[in-house]
């Protein structure tokens, strides 16, 4: 299953602009064994919430400010824990970053957030639109050893995901923090309850062990009216 066409072009024609933050939030810690339910957050964490309090909480971590025709966000990203938080600037926020005729770079200045939020007070009411776990470093760091609503872990299999999951929705997708070049390496699967999980491709086609054995290694929740169908 592949990303809503509008989506891929919004993020494609944008760009990115990053500040790093590589180690492990303590204040996360509790949320890598929490529930992950689709379309509502992580634990105590939930869709929806306000970036200014979420920032106040955990910080900043890695910033990613995500631009294209119909996207404008600020990703913040806890590499040491695997987490991931997309916020989206949109209302009197997106009004304001506009007005500066530089919307992606005056985003940004969401690392010093507490001269951003007197420059741009509406943008403290950034909703928080998905949250990513990407189990790439699993195995090095512990990272992520909870679990969907459902069942579904990081390392679930292929098989086990859809003994888990209801059924992924035909060409509908979101766009989410987990967004990345290497999609291609992955199968998508979009759940109509507000989850995207993403399947590992291993090895070739002649290689590869049955793909119903293929292991699960990212998995986000998401604003559920933020799927799009082609």
């Amino acid at each position: 299953m592949t990303r809503a066409a509008g989506v891929v072009l919004a993020v494609a024609s944008g760009f990115v602009i990053s500040a790093c933050g590589q180690r492990a939030n303590s204040a996360l810690a509790p949320y890598l064994s929490a529930t992950l339910t689709p379309g509502a957050g992580l634990g105590e964490i939930r869709l929806g919430s306000p970036v200014k309090a979420f920032i106040d909480r955990f910080g900043t971590g890695s910033v990613s400010v995500v631009a294209g025709d119909e996207l404008l966000a600020a990703d913040l990203r806890f590499p040491g824990d695997g987490l991931g938080f997309r916020f989206i600037a949109q209302g009197e926020c997106l009004k304001a970053l506009a007005a500066t005729h530089g919307a992606s770079r005056a985003l940004m200045g969401i690392v010093d957030t507490k001269s951003f939020l007197t420059r741009y007070p509406p943008c403290a009411l950034m909703p928080l639109q998905s949250i990513g776990i990407d189990g790439a470093n699993h195995s090095l760091l512990g990272g992520y050893s909870g679990a969907t609503a459902s069942g579904t872990k990081i390392g679930s299999t292929r098989a086990e995901l859809f003994a888990h999951e209801q059924p992924p929705v035909e060409n509908r997708a979101a766009a989410t923090v987990l967004d990345s070049p290497d999609d291609n390496d992955f199968e998508q699967f979009t759940f109509g309850n507000g989850l995207v999980a993403f399947v590992r491709r291993d090895g070739s086609e002649a290689t590869a062990p049955a793909a119903a054995q293929w292991k699960v290694q990212k998995l986000a929740v998401f604003v559920q009216d933020d799927a799009q169908g082609r």
